[in-house]
């Protein structure tokens, strides 16, 4: 069996072939991928498809760690939208342990280099302010079809120990949102009625994705991997950002 590591150890996988592998000690640079703690060089084989899903098992990929459930992988080129999305899922759940009644997106932000855009929602519906298609606008679209726009609860008694063990499965106690929902929730005799604020959903996904991208410089000057499917885009720093109201 192979030897699977610690989940710290594996926030990149890169699936090569066995002979390809053995090779990066004698590349220009490969000795800095295979000292890399953070990346996992997966060697293709049956085996290998027991560990991680095996349609993602395929010699020359790069799979990226959910950060919030850390044995779940996605390709580079899907892995920024998934992983927000599993951001805004959690926190869903968050709000549902502190017992709230409807959690909202108000608007959906995109902020790339040198290009801003958002979507309002209104009634459950998808407004453009500007509809002038173009390739970022359209990944914007579908991005946020893909999220489900609100959820409503019963609504209820807080169940804070249920929330808090949350963040801590998910990591998510290190973001400041989430963490002061969570303490405003424990305020005795004011309950809170309405939270609104602004939720960034790509930290956590471009922390890995960087680390990727680093590789990929060094990438350049190694023959496999200029062989292997990997998008150049993990550059291109395009942050997701919800504008959300929380009702209890």
């Amino acid at each position: 069996m192979l030897n699977w590591p610690d989940s710290s150890r594996r926030k990149v996988i890169l699936v090569l072939k066995e002979p390809d592998i053995e090779s990066l000690s004698f590349e220009d640079g490969g000795n800095d991928i295979l000292r890399n703690d953070e990346v996992y060089l997966l060697p293709y084989s049956p085996e290998a498809k027991g560990l991680i899903n095996e349609e993602l098992v395929s010699p020359g990929y790069a799979l990226i760690q959910n950060p919030f459930d850390k044995n779940v992988y996605y390709r580079e080129s899907e892995a920024m939208e998934k992983i927000a999305r599993a951001k805004w899922l959690y926190f869903s759940k968050i709000c549902a342990h502190l017992g709230a009644r409807e959690v909202k997106i108000e608007e959906i932000k995109m902020n790339e280099k040198n290009h801003k855009d958002k979507i309002a929602v209104k009634a459950g519906a998808l407004l453009m302010a500007n509809a002038k298609a173009n390739l970022s606008k359209k990944y914007f679209l579908s991005f946020a079809q893909g999220l489900s726009l609100s959820y409503e609860f019963d609504g209820g008694q807080a169940d804070i120990q249920s929330a808090i063990e949350t963040l801590q499965q998910t990591g998510l106690s290190h973001d400041d949102i989430m963490t002061s929902l969570v303490k405003t929730s424990q305020i005795p005799n004011n309950k809170v009625r309405k939270f609104e604020f602004n939720l960034n959903l790509t930290t956590e996904a471009h922390q890995n994705l960087e680390i990727l991208a680093n590789l990929n410089i060094i990438a350049t000057r190694i023959p496999i991997f200029l062989k292997g499917k990997y998008s150049k885009k993990n550059s291109v720093k395009t942050q997701y950002s919800l504008a959300i109201s929380v009702k209890f």
